[in-house]
């Protein structure tokens, strides 16, 4: 588990370049400034289409332990859907200061709903983003092929059947950035991520660039506009 850290899906988008068989997309293209970064939701996926239901990530009790905590929060877009290049899925979620969670399951299962691969995490006395990651004796995603994770939020010491369950949906894409792209800045490259429906890897773009200027007030406005129905900190 990495706290605001780089994960090889950075390494992937620095070095490698995109080619999607069969889907026309957006070429990169740069623009100066970058003041925010939309996410486009009406991508059209590579592999299969989007999922039936899509709905915002919700939970029991809307992801809190009790109704006197604030709620732990998955970053997602409204779609509940994006796409990643990354062999298996990085989730990210936001624990709130001063909350009773102890371990986050992360579990990832096909569409038909038949379970995937899971692995667990201990976050006790931490807040703030963390990134879950599958580990990599986890099988790969499957290309083309959608997936939905879930994040238990376990509030005691035994996972309930009453805690709070996040939910999304991933597809991953057999995808590598073209020459074009590489000579992008990261907002660049996030930039083209976030037109093209690439919501996981464009998130660890920005916290990677994030992890090493922490005290840049651009990026921070950046970053805040990516998710601006989320109180991101």
């Amino acid at each position: 588990m990495a706290f605001w850290g780089t994960t090889a899906v950075l390494s992937i988008l620095l070095t490698a370049a995109i080619t999607q068989p069969g889907k026309a997309q957006r070429s990169p293209k740069r623009v100066n400034p970058i003041d925010k970064i939309v996410f486009h939701e009406t991508f059209d996926p590579p592999g299969d289409d989007s999922p039936n239901r899509t709905s915002g990530v919700g939970s029991r009790d809307s992801g809190r332990c009790n109704i006197e905590e604030q709620p732990v929060q998955a970053l997602m877009p409204e779609n509940n859907f994006g796409l990643t290049f990354a062999e298996r899925p990085t989730v990210v979620v936001q624990l709130p200061e001063n909350t009773s969670t102890q371990r986050l399951i992360l579990t990832v299962m096909d569409e038909a709903g038949l379970y995937y691969a899971e692995e667990e995490f201990s976050v006790v006395d931490q807040t703030g983003l963390i990134t879950l990651s599958l580990s990599s004796q986890a099988p790969p995603l499957a290309i083309g092929r959608n997936y939905r994770w879930h994040v238990v939020v376990v509030c005691g010491e035994q996972a309930d059947p009453d805690n709070p369950v996040l939910v999304g949906w991933v597809q991953r894409v057999d995808a590598a950035l073209s020459q074009s792209l590489q000579q992008q800045s990261p907002l660049g490259q996030a930039q083209w991520l976030a037109e093209n429906g690439y919501w996981y890897d464009m998130l660890q773009v920005l916290m990677g660039e994030i992890n090493l200027y922490p005290h840049n007030q651009h990026l921070q406005e950046v970053w805040r506009s990516v998710l601006p129905h989320k109180n991101l900190k």
